[in-house]
């Protein structure tokens, strides 16, 4: 038995692979299929989602009703004289949204990375020498990382060598995260794209 739903998706998967040869009609179809499905989908999940909200506010929570008169707020964007309206709600979610990334950031990513490099540095005394060394090269190539970000100070002399070696580490990382997406995220994902396709035509069959 045919599914029409796989066949669905193996057209618009070819069609989009399309566009590695060339801009073609296949890949603007499978292009505006998307955008309006995804138009279509975030409408319908926002009618859900309103609804979810309103039916707490008239059940006995009635603060809820102030973050609900910020969001329509948003709509005085589309008034050219009141989009000054919409800055409110644009500011108070920028403010909110920046001070818990930021709590949750300094938390993790500053101090938790200091703590694990000063650490490692810890570490290389005693170590076996593998270790020892894969810890103070470590500590090297995240200071002169650090060093390429120092905009006071020309590159010159020895902290020149140490910029230019910096330049380096950071190739090499922003190599590594490229050489890991495309063995692991964008691999796994091309070979589930095919898997649907041999899926689709062993269906048909």
């Amino acid at each position: 038995m045919i599914n029409f739903w796989i066949w669905i998706g193996v057209a618009l998967t070819l069609a989009t692979w399309s566009y590695l040869w060339k801009d073609s009609p296949a890949f603007r179809w499978a292009e505006t299929t998307y955008i309006a499905a995804a138009v279509g989908h975030s409408f319908i999940v926002g009618l859900y989602t309103l609804r979810d909200r309103y039916y707490p506010i008239m059940h006995g929570k009635p603060l809820l009703i102030i973050p609900a008169i910020l969001g329509y707020f948003y709509l005085f964007i589309l008034w050219r004289r009141g989009r000054w309206v919409a800055s409110y709600p644009i500011a108070i979610g920028m403010g909110v949204g920046l001070a818990t990334q930021m709590s949750g950031t300094i938390a993790s990513d500053f101090i938790g990375q200091t703590l694990g490099l000063i650490s490692e540095g810890g570490r290389i005394i005693g170590a076996t020498p593998v270790t020892a060394f894969t810890n103070a090269l470590t500590i090297v190539m995240t200071l002169c990382s650090l060093s390429y970000f120092i905009f006071t100070v020309k590159p010159r002399g020895v902290y020149g060598i140490v910029y230019k070696l910096g330049q380096y580490c950071l190739m090499a990382a922003l190599g590594a995260m490229a050489g890991n997406y495309i063995l692991g995220t964008g691999l796994s994902i091309t070979l589930a794209t095919i898997r649907r396709i041999t899926f689709g035509l062993q269906g048909y069959g």
